[in-house]
């Protein structure tokens, strides 16, 4: 198949809901979309290549899951709705199967989300998918990283470490369902955007960033951007049972400095605790405080002592 044939087969004619409509779609040069006016456009893009961000021999299905699943984070981040993403697709052949299966998982993962393909670029090279996720939020409602006050609590989704922990396994694949080292592999390979709370919880998050480079090095961008500093108590790290079957006593270590989970961390004013404990209630999400904001500068983790924890590497650095 030419690069033209692959699209018209694999990419076109998925169904779409009426919200998500495009003006002009997959066809054009590039694609048209109406933005009402009192929303504004949410812009994100992620870029996973092979033996980097997944194993050669990794089902392609499950690689449209995290390709597209990562950037919905983003849009969870920003308490955004997805609404249409465009793929760049870089293959080093046009093998049918992988394709495929490729496609067919993403077709699926968009369908559950409400998103919609609406264009791209295929390629020839070294394995690499590269997505743009476009969403909409209210006007002036979009939560940042700049704006963490002094005095407000530190809150996290979820537990922390899994997906790192399937990384530190090798990749390692498990037959038995439900098995810890499966349930670390679904973490991974189909994190869980955090949409409808974000949306939900917004009026209570002050900032908010997710979490894919490590809750240290991640919640220190929020410190960054806002000029303030975090105090985050160790021993309140949600660590999930299956980390810690997996990794034993490294999954302090990498709950704090592993990523790639996608977990939203975010600052609230202490007041709104009942409000946002009771929205992640709805979504059966569970929300664990596990700092404060301060002066100052950076990051600090404390023991159960209350001492400083050492930690070299923060979190995943791309160079």
């Amino acid at each position: 198949m030419n690069e033209f044939e692959l699209i018209k087969q694999y990419f076109t004619g998925w169904s779409s809901t009426q919200m998500t409509q495009p003006l002009l779609g997959i066809g054009d040069d590039a694609a048209l979309v109406q933005i009402p006016s009192d929303k504004h456009l949410v812009v994100a893009a992620d870029t996973l290549v092979v033996g980097r961000h997944f194993p050669e021999n990794a089902e392609p299905a499950r690689v449209a899951s995290r390709a597209l699943r990562v950037n919905l984070s983003d849009m969870a981040a920003m308490g955004a709705v997805p609404l249409h993403f465009t793929l760049c697709l870089t293959l080093p052949e046009s093998d049918k199967n992988w394709i495929s299966g490729f496609a067919s998982g993403l077709q699926k993962q968009a369908s559950e989300f409400g998103c919609s393909l609406i264009g791209g670029d295929t390629t020839r090279g070294e394995l690499c998918i590269s997505l743009q996720m476009m969403g909409l939020v209210d006007a002036e409602k979009a939560l940042k990283r700049s704006t963490a006050s002094v005095g407000d609590s530190i809150w996290v989704t979820g537990s922390l470490g899994d997906a790192a922990g399937f990384i530190a396994s090798g990749f390692a694949s498990d037959a038995t369902l439900n098995s810890p080292l499966e349930i670390l592999a679904q973490r991974f390979w189909s994190p869980e955007p955090r949409l409808k709370f974000s949306q939900n919880a917004a009026p209570y998050i002050e900032s908010c960033i997710d979490v894919s480079d490590g809750l240290l090095a991640d919640l220190g961008h929020i410190c960054s951007a806002s000029g303030v500093a975090a105090e985050v108590l160790a021993g309140e790290i949600p660590i999930s049972e299956e980390l810690t079957a997996v990794v034993a006593g490294n999954a302090l270590d990498l709950a704090l400095t592993g990523g790639d989970d996608y977990e939203l961390c975010f600052t609230a004013k202490p007041d709104s605790e009942q409000s946002l404990r009771e929205l992640a209630a709805l979504d059966n999400l569970s929300l664990t405080k596990i700092g404060t904001i301060r002066k100052g500068r950076g990051v600090e983790c404390l023991n159960t002592e209350g001492e400083a924890l050492s930690i070299d590497q923060r979190g995943y650095s791309h160079f």
